[in-house]
């Protein structure tokens, strides 16, 4: 009898072939989830990175970097499960965020995978070095109209208040600032028509 020949090898086969759709279709569900879980644990390294520019208290990056991360994550519309984000001062003026987060599986299931590990880091470099900035201010006649100066000084503070770092941070020292202001012509007399 040859009837049940093809129900019997289809029986057989449907498991594999289940096995691999599972796998293709998991997989596709863990690389399209890898790009937001990169963003949100780069975003949030590089706002550590920014918060240890104006404190030196590493248990404070950590706990500004976890939030943050944490924060995106809460945002995105997706059933993953991540461990808590471990941030490293790996060198130097150097930070580095690792996580891994947890998928849960479709077809997988079946040969008893619950869940897709996928782990993420990012790295960010917190110190410039020195800076040096120099403002030139124009504050001629011209300035007066339309309220123009007021809004250069607001300006001008705002500035200086961005670019220098906190008294007692890791940035201390680092920024320096020169301001000049001009309000007439000058005679640059052969060195330009």
């Amino acid at each position: 009898e040859e009837r049940g020949n093809v129900a019997m090898i289809f029986a057989i086969t449907l498991v594999p072939l289940l096995v691999v759709a599972g796998f293709a279709i998991d997989a596709q569900l863990a690389f399209s989830k890898k790009d937001k879980i990169q963003y949100a644990i780069d975003s949030a390294v590089l706002a550590g990175a920014r918060m240890m520019q104006s404190t030196n208290d590493e248990d404070v990056v950590r706990k500004h970097a976890r939030d943050y991360f944490e924060a995106i994550m809460a945002n995105e519309d997706q059933n993953l499960d991540c461990d808590t984000l471990n941030i490293i001062f790996s060198g130097p003026e150097e930070l580095t965020g690792n996580v891994t987060c947890h998928q849960p599986t479709t077809l997988m299931r079946i040969v008893g995978h619950d869940n897709v590990d996928i782990g993420s880091s990012s790295t960010a470099t917190y110190g410039t070095g020195r800076v040096d900035v120099a403002f030139v201010f124009d504050v001629s006649g011209s300035m007066n109209n339309y309220g123009r100066i007021y809004d250069l000084k607001d300006a001008a503070k705002e500035a200086a208040e961005t670019l220098l770092p906190q008294p007692g941070s890791a940035s201390d020292g680092d920024v320096r600032i020169a301001m000049v202001a001009y309000n007439s012509m000058i005679n640059a007399d052969k060195y330009f028509e």
